[in-house]
């Protein structure tokens, strides 16, 4: 996401959820509204406009359809 400037182009923020536990806690509540089951604490996990992305490929894929202007 650096290195494709990717900040520049869409708003969103990162969690650090490995030593956070507010952010690991929310991070299991995303988990449970998205109904992830066994990865319910999954990362990296995109939640954007209540869609859930779990994982790199759709999260890229997501990502690159937006900041294309394609939806």
């Amino acid at each position: 996401m650096e290195e494709n400037n990717v900040s520049s182009k869409i708003q969103f923020k990162s969690k650090e959820v490995y030593q956070n536990k507010e952010n690991a806690a929310e991070l299991t509540k995303v988990g449970r509204y998205c109904k992830f089951g066994k990865n319910i604490g999954a990362v990296p996990l995109l939640f954007y406009n209540d869609n859930c992305y779990l994982g790199d490929k759709p999260i890229i894929d997501f990502l690159n359809k937006t900041i294309s202007g394609v939806k």
